[in-house]
């Protein structure tokens, strides 16, 4: 089900900068949101691209980046839709500190992957979600507990990376079931 952030790309084309992606659906896709582009050509790969627009006629979605013209040509890149229900800024609020240098790129990492594991775990689950409009604040907060774990863990063999220097150092309550449960995926769905 975590296929639904990916789309297929036939074929691309660009006018200074300006990329026209045929799809092989552009369901889900909306003007503003962000997608990252891959596998097509090292002038259209790009991370966070805003969409321009999307025609549901042709099956195209419109980017701009960098300020190539290419003539129309067959591939087979994927888009990637980018799941945003919380952001590095949300994270940080949660985290109590502002990470500078690669801790902050690691940070923009653990929020991408959280984001998108979070939608692939509700879709699992049966929701039919948007990666552009978060489900609500139960959802928003599972989210943001899942990407700052991410983060917590860096560095540590198993759990929360500690400088303690105690034996044994209680973790923090909260955990992967209760990040389950924010997202309304506590149980498994019955056929």
């Amino acid at each position: 089900m975590g296929i639904y952030l990916n789309k297929e790309v036939e074929k691309a084309s660009a006018v200074s900068g300006v990329w026209t992606l045929t799809l092989a659906n552009v369901d889900g896709i909306k003007v503003g949101e962000k997608i990252s582009i891959y596998g097509v050509t090292t002038d259209a790969n790009t991370n966070n691209a805003t969409v321009t627009a999307v025609s549901t006629t042709n099956l195209t979605v419109t980017y701009h980046h960098g300020n190539t013209t290419i003539a129309q040509f067959d591939t087979d890149g994927i888009v990637h839709i980018v799941c945003n229900w919380v952001d590095v800024e949300y994270v940080e609020d949660m985290l109590g500190f502002v990470p500078t240098g690669d801790d902050l790129v690691y940070l923009q990492e653990c929020v991408d992957a959280g984001n998108d594991w979070a939608f692939r775990k509700r879709r699992e689950s049966g929701y039919n979600d948007l990666p552009y409009a978060n489900p609500g604040a139960d959802v928003r907060l599972g989210t943001g507990l899942y990407a700052m774990s991410l983060y917590r863990e860096r560095g540590a063999a198993e759990g929360f990376a500690s400088y303690e220097t105690m034996g044994i150092v209680p973790q923090p309550t909260g955990g992967l079931g209760r990040i389950m449960q924010l997202l309304g995926c506590t149980r498994p769905q019955v056929a």
